[in-house]
């Protein structure tokens, strides 16, 4: 009897020890991640490729703004209000609608977002030509909230938006 319970206490122990290993095991990095976007707050269909080719996307080289290209010199400028009397409870706000450089990865994405969230506009339809969930040729693209993005040392920042109020 007295050896079953020490066994007994011994595989209690043992997962204990475990499930503390488990849960602790790497959490000391920062894990959090370089793009925080809200849900879907709507959504966009496209099916014009060439309108989609002309629509402005960040040039990571550059570090701008490139639109039939030409530099934009303030992405603001391109910004959409599909409802300016924010009638109704599905009034999005200003949002800007903009794309992926072709064969952009990871980092073209995170940058896209960054360099967006630095001038203050938080709503954005991102169209990613080259991965669209498409059904007859239709490109979606979700109007997202940006809630937060890495700076350049890598602290999580919010987005303040400068144009929805």
């Amino acid at each position: 009897m007295k050896t079953e319970r020490k066994i007994l206490v011994g595989v209690c122990l043992a997962l204990i020890l475990a499930n503390l290993c488990w849960y602790s095991f790497n959490r000391r990095t920062d894990q959090s991640a370089d793009v925080q976007l809200g849900t879907t707050i709507a959504a966009l269909s496209f099916s014009d490729k060439a309108f989609i080719d002309k629509l402005p996307h960040y040039d990571q080289a550059q570090a701008a703004w490139i639109k039939n290209d030409v530099e934009v010199k303030d992405i603001a400028t391109e910004l959409v209000d599909d409802d300016p009397d924010d009638v109704g409870p599905d009034s999005v706000g200003r949002y800007v609608v903009v794309r992926l450089e072709k064969k952009a990865g990871a980092t073209a994405y995170i940058e896209t977002i960054g360099a967006l969230a630095s001038k203050g506009i938080c709503f954005v339809a991102l169209v990613d030509a080259t991965n669209p969930r498409q059904a007859d040729g239709v490109f979606w693209a979700d109007i997202s909230r940006i809630i937060k993005v890495k700076n350049d040392r890598g602290q999580q920042v919010n987005c303040h938006d400068r144009f929805n109020i």
